[in-house]
């Protein structure tokens, strides 16, 4: 056999090779009986930590019957019961600054990135991004951030006004400005209505920057909750009933409305049992501030005592206390 026959050979051989490859690959593929979502276990790896400061790394398998199971990397199941896990997380960016309207939610709760559509004095209809449309009732609000400030530093201010400040009548901040208030009658794509002295007062929507509610009375119906989740673009809401469905984690708002979350948008699940409290719960006996210059700077919860996201080593907390450093 000369060259040329030897090389139209080996070019047929490894043809044919890739071939039968291809076609193992296919029938493999195609095999019956294998379902994806209910038996391979849900991408990417989670780290775990329970009660005892024990952490397992692993791919969540179930969240079922008040356990969680994880699937190591050498292929061994973890059963954790839900009464001993802290949190669930995962390495992912968290997006500190919004660039669209936010609601403001009793508990830290927050809805980020989302479109406010028609509102009432019962109740707000938003379409997130991440949640899709929920209906939220009026009793649930401590506020909506319509056109949220560029700078971090002037939304923060502006968050910490709507959550912190007492109130008993509802208060409109505007673009220019001025801040106005009165009985919050309802808001359409283009107005927003106060009740002003008796008088509706309609107040042009593209010029308001935020709207807050009277925080001392926004409250959930029930105090039952089993989980808190964090995701990637800023959100923070509470969960009855979690459970893992496919690719998403799915649950009940504590307002009553069913959510369903995609698994990649999740940073962080907290479990809450009885066995889990955390110190920005528990009410503050006594705060001393002793500055070295300027005013004091009161203590923050869940914030820096600047009123920024909680940021360690690149790690951004949802919980914790911010204070001066003499305090």
């Amino acid at each position: 056999m000369n060259s040329h026959a030897r090389s139209q050979a080996a070019r047929s051989a490894s043809l044919l090779g890739l071939c039968v490859a291809l076609a193992l690959a296919g029938r493999a593929a195609a095999a019956p009986g294998r379902d994806e979502t209910a038996t391979q276990p849900v991408d990417p790896g989670f780290r775990a930590l329970t009660i005892g400061n024990q952490t397992t790394t692993g791919r969540l398998v179930s969240i079922q019957g008040g356990t969680l199971v994880l699937e190591t990397a050498a292929g061994a199941r973890r059963e954790i019961p839900w009464k001993e896990l802290v949190y669930l997380e995962r390495d992912r960016a968290l997006r500190i600054a919004p660039d669209r309207e936010q609601v403001l939610l009793p508990d830290g709760d927050t809805i980020a990135q989302v479109s406010v559509g028609a509102t009432s004095d019962s109740g707000v209809e938003i379409q997130s991004d991440v949640l899709g449309k929920l209906s939220i009732p009026i009793e649930c609000l401590q506020g909506m951030i319509l056109a949220p400030p560029a700078r971090l530093a002037d939304f923060e201010a502006l968050r910490s006004r709507i959550t912190g400040e007492p109130r008993t009548i509802e208060t409109a901040w505007l673009k220019n400005g001025d801040v106005i208030s009165g009985g919050f009658l309802g808001m359409t794509e283009r107005k927003t209505t106060l009740n002003v002295e008796g008088k509706p007062v309609e107040l042009d929507r593209s010029g308001v920057l935020a709207i807050g509610f009277d925080a001392s009375l926004a409250a959930y119906p029930s105090k039952a909750i089993d989980a808190e989740l964090l995701l990637r673009d800023g959100t923070r809401l509470g969960l009855v009933a979690p459970a893992l469905a496919g690719r998403a984690i799915t649950g009940k708002t504590r307002f009553g409305q069913p959510a369903r979350v995609n698994l990649e948008e999740v940073v962080r699940l907290r479990a809450r049992s009885q066995r889990v409290q955390y110190l920005t719960e528990r009410k503050l006996e006594r705060a001393d501030y002793r500055s070295y210059l300027g005013p004091e700077r009161p203590m923050k919860i869940d914030r820096t005592v600047d009123g920024f996201p909680l940021v360690l080593a690149g790690q951004v907390y949802d919980r914790g206390i911010g204070t001066a450093s003499r305090s």
